[in-house]
């Protein structure tokens, strides 16, 4: 497997601010979730109140889903193989890592694991 091409000083600094950012948000939104659910107010109804908890929800997941890739691709810039692609071994492009931080596959091998899950 080939040796990672980007600055690891530097991707490390921008995991670790999105992983606080992260780390954040999450806890906010697990306080917000104990609160329960917000008092009804005059003229809102109990069907916005689910929806905001709903997207709470979502909001939630989707932080926790991001920071445990986050926390991978720590784990890679530790290893010496962040940006180099854990399917076929091949640098993954520059213009994918700045578009995915936490990109994992190359285009090619994302492409047909993607096509894989549609059939």
């Amino acid at each position: 497997m080939k040796k990672s091409p980007y600055n690891s000083v530097q991707v490390m600094a921008l995991l670790q601010k999105r992983k606080i950012e992260l780390e954040t948000r999450i806890i906010r939104v697990m306080n917000e979730l104990r609160e329960g659910a917000p008092k009804v107010a005059e003229g809102v109804e109990s069907s916005k109140i689910s929806n905001d908890r709903e997207d709470l929800h979502s909001m939630y997941a989707k932080s926790n889903n991001e920071r445990y890739a986050i926390v991978e691709a720590i784990a890679r810039v530790d290893k010496g193989n962040y940006g180099v692609c854990l399917k076929c071994g091949d640098v993954i492009s520059n213009q994918r890592m700045l578009a995915i931080i936490t990109a994992f596959r190359c285009a090619s091998c994302e492409e047909k694991a993607q096509n894989k899950l549609s059939k």
